[in-house]
């Protein structure tokens, strides 16, 4: 059979986040759950309604990701002292006449109460680690960081970056708002990833190196 280079690429993605970084898979619905949406200020003003929606609360298909690692984070946080987990899934953003767009997004959140109590950037430097480690791991260039221009208004304000690859903006990464942790009741610092895995993966391949081993290693 051919192969199928996006299932190699996800399954190299899984590999790096769960088996290195040791972060856990979670699967949320494909629903956006209004209530979250509502209390944070981040219900989209174009989405797509369900006509049979499972339930009042999510009447629509999700447009990003992070609303649905930010309930996975306030169903956790009490009783976890740090929280790491991602997801790979499709996300829903409508086009005018035509079907909409359904990219396959990787989504990551890395919370906990040191990074809360940290004043420092330290949640959006861990973040921006994982991003580099999972770069090297799929063998693609690391996405160049632009500082600002993230919308979304769970991100920091400061702490947040646009994530392009070949000028193209893929994702964004930044730490959580203090009015989104106000909002959601959360005592932990987090810090989110977001980034079009189908784009990425479009990018040109970079190969594993490799560093010869000294000849009179440290003693």
């Amino acid at each position: 059979p051919h192969p199928n280079h996006r299932k190699r690429f996800e399954r190299a993605a899984r590999t790096y986040l769960s088996k290195v970084a040791g972060l856990d898979e979670v699967m949320t619905y494909s629903f956006a759950f209004d209530p979250l949406l509502e209390r944070i200020g981040a219900v989209p003003a174009e989405r797509l309604a369900l006509r049979n929606a499972i339930s009042a609360e999510m009447p629509s298909l999700r447009t990003t990701l992070g609303p649905n690692l930010l309930g996975v984070l306030e169903k956790n946080e009490r009783t976890i002292d740090a929280i790491s987990v991602y997801e790979i899934g499709r996300v829903f953003v409508p086009r005018e006449g035509s079907l909409p767009d359904q990219p396959t997004c990787l989504g990551a959140l890395l919370a906990s109460h040191a990074m809360g109590a940290a004043e420092d950037a330290s949640g959006f430097r861990q973040i921006k680690g994982l991003l580099g480690g999972l770069s090297r791991a799929i063998e693609r260039p690391m996405p160049a960081l632009v500082s600002g221009g993230v919308d979304h208004p769970w991100a920091h304000p400061v702490r947040q970056a646009r994530l392009e690859v070949d000028g193209q903006t893929v994702g964004y990464l930044a730490e959580l708002h203090p009015a989104t942790r106000a909002a959601l009741d959360i005592k932990h610092g987090a810090a989110l990833l977001e980034i079009d895995l189908a784009a990425w993966r479009a990018s040109s391949e970079r190969a594993i190196g490799y560093t010869r081993l000294a000849r009179y290693p440290a003693v």
